[in-house]
């Protein structure tokens, strides 16, 4: 880990502390927003955290307005020296704390978060812990305090060989003294007087200190923090002395007996000094400040999570034999959307969205088939595309013969055939209805599917109409896409551009870029079927997801609508992510 801004991580060091396993993660940067202390990142509440520690005084400087968690420790309380007659154990440094979740010092609530103001440069005062006490029947010294921005956690109290003094956590008192008081938030009283000789520890964060009585005057245990990622207890109590009693949970110093030293606080926790009974008291724990707040992951694959709407090029009508076939209507291109509440062609679900990374994906979009010249079905849409997506043509509707299959089958030809001329069937995977079927008894032909509702069929000499389209507003706006092809003697086109049949006329066009059918051609002459309408391919993804992943998206038309950004490609090009 390395200290100052970001800091590069390692695919070993993601995975060890932040739990993503993608090979990708070597030498990614997860971006802090400051410097200062040594960082280092952890997962916490579903987000990626930056984690910045001060060991010693330091800097901590915001690259942009941000929120923090802290932790702020005070130096810890030295235990006071005897001669022959039990002493206080050192009080922990104050603890403070916003950990959502946690509590601070004395049995407290966490504390509200600190907002701070980029460009800012906050000190950061890591407090001392009070020096050991060499001199005989004397109290301990007290810690120092530790500031970060506004937060102020005071120095742990000194040992008493009296009376305990007060801070961040009291001193535990000696014989016959009183107990030195904690500071509200931060931290209990030390023990009070055992009245037998013996001496008493100091408070902890979580606790007070013992009575010499109790527990040999074990020091107050501290109070366990997950800030870094790792459950850390800090803030324990020195013990007293006479006894050898134990120092607190969390960097807590033991007491002596005889003429042993007291234990010393441990560094970087905070915790309170032993006291000594007939030698050197410890001296208490220097304290930290740790800061915490939510980064962008940098370290995760980069995916741009994507909903589609894929319409393939629209079929063309069938053409017409003077005084004997009618053209069917020809079907829509096939339509496939992943946009969620919506459905796709044929009566489907919603697919799954595409997540995309970064690079050049080619979109292609299908052009509408030719209508049919005379004697002729009408030709096939083409295919639309992108990434692993593809939308199948639409079916060209067919004249002295059965409707073609494609993404919406086109509709069947009316004439005097025997059996009926069926429509043409849907394509797999589901993204459009089947045609409609032709009359063999009239000269009623069929409608081309939609991507709403099939085609429908010829009966006598009136013809089926273009099946129904589908409405979506990935765009931000309803608009219905995907109507069939109409058949003939003015029978309509479905809705979403559909083309109307003719009526003593050629068949009318699809609409472009909805991929509707083309109409069909009446048979009073050799006439040509409506062109099929050319497909289109709109994506979409939310805005932040793209600012916070990737430097740019580019290709067709780019507008926003709400929290998303689409593109629509009404012709074949490239989304281009970077």
């Amino acid at each position: 880990m390395s200290r100052g801004f970001g800091g590069y991580v390692s695919s070993t060091e993601v995975k060890t502390n932040i739990g993503y396993q993608s090979s990708t993660t070597t030498n990614k940067r997860a971006a802090a927003k400051a410097t200062g202390g040594d960082v280092t990142f952890v997962t916490a509440g579903g987000q990626l955290q930056a984690v910045h520690t001060f060991n010693d005084t330091g800097t901590f400087t915001p690259t942009e307005n941000i929120d923090v968690e802290y932790v702020v420790i005070a130096g810890g309380g030295s235990g006071a020296r005897g001669d022959g007659n039990g002493s206080g154990g050192g009080g922990a440094g104050g603890y403070r704390s916003s950990v959502v979740g946690e509590t601070s010092g004395r049995g407290s609530s966490a504390e509200a978060k600190l907002s701070l103001v980029a460009g800012t440069a906050y000190t950061v005062t890591v407090g001392g812990g009070g020096a050991s006490q060499t001199t005989s029947n004397t109290s301990g010294n007290d810690g120092s305090n530790s500031v970060f921005a506004t937060i102020t956690a005071t120095g742990g109290g000194g040992g008493g060989y009296g009376n305990g003094r007060t801070g961040g956590a009291g001193g535990g008192s000696g014989n016959n003294g009183t107990a030195g008081a904690g500071t509200a938030n931060q931290g209990y009283d030390g023990g009070g007087s055992a009245g037998n000789g013996s001496g008493s520890g100091g408070g902890g964060a979580g606790q007070a200190g013992s009575l010499g009585t109790v527990s040999n005057g074990k020091g107050g245990d501290g109070l366990a923090s997950t800030i870094t990622g790792t459950s850390v207890t800090r803030g324990g109590g020195g013990a007293g002395s006479f006894n050898t009693g134990a120092g607190g949970a969390g960097g807590g110093g033991v007491g002596s007996t005889g003429v042993g030293v007291g234990g010393a606080g441990t560094a970087n926790l905070g915790g309170g000094g032993g006291a000594g009974y007939q030698g050197a008291s410890g001296a208490g724990g220097k304290g930290v400040v740790i800061v915490r707040y939510p980064v962008i992951d940098d370290t995760r694959p980069k995916v741009l999570n994507t909903e589609y709407l894929i319409i393939a090029g629209g079929g063309g009508g069938g053409g017409s034999v003077s005084g004997s076939w009618n053209g069917g209507g020809g079907g829509a291109g096939g339509y496939r959307n992943s946009v969620s509440g919506e459905t796709t062609g044929g009566g489907g679900s919603a697919e799954s969205p595409l997540n995309l990374v970064a690079g050049s994906y080619t979109v292609t979009v299908g052009g509408g088939g030719n209508g049919g010249a005379a004697s002729n079905a009408g030709s096939d849409g083409t295919n639309s595309s992108i990434s692993t997506i593809t939308s199948t043509g639409g079916g060209g509707g067919g004249v002295s013969a059965a409707g073609r299959t494609g993404g919406s089958g086109g509709g069947g030809a009316g004439g005097p055939a025997s059996p009926t001329l069926a429509g043409g069937t849907a394509a797999s995977p589901t993204q459009g209805y089947a045609g409609g079927s032709g009359n063999n008894s009239g000269f009623g032909s069929g409608g081309g599917g939609g991507a709403g509702a099939t085609g429908g069929n010829g009966s006598g000499n009136t013809s089926g109409n273009g099946g129904n389209g589908l409405s979506s507003s990935i765009t931000g706006s309803a608009v219905t896409r995907g109507g069939g092809g109409g058949g003939v003697n003015g029978a309509t086109g479905g809705t979403g551009g559909g083309g109307a049949g003719g009526n003593s006329s050629n068949g009318g066009a699809g609409t472009v870029n909805t991929g509707g059918g083309g109409g069909g051609a009446q048979g009073d002459a050799n006439r040509s079927g409506g062109n099929g309408g050319k497909g289109v391919v709109i994506v979409r993804y939310l805005t932040a997801d793209a600012l916070t992943f990737f430097t740019s998206v580019t290709g067709g038309t780019k507008t926003t609508s709400g929290n998303y950004t689409i593109h629509t490609f009404n012709d074949t090009g490239s989304l281009v992510i970077s």
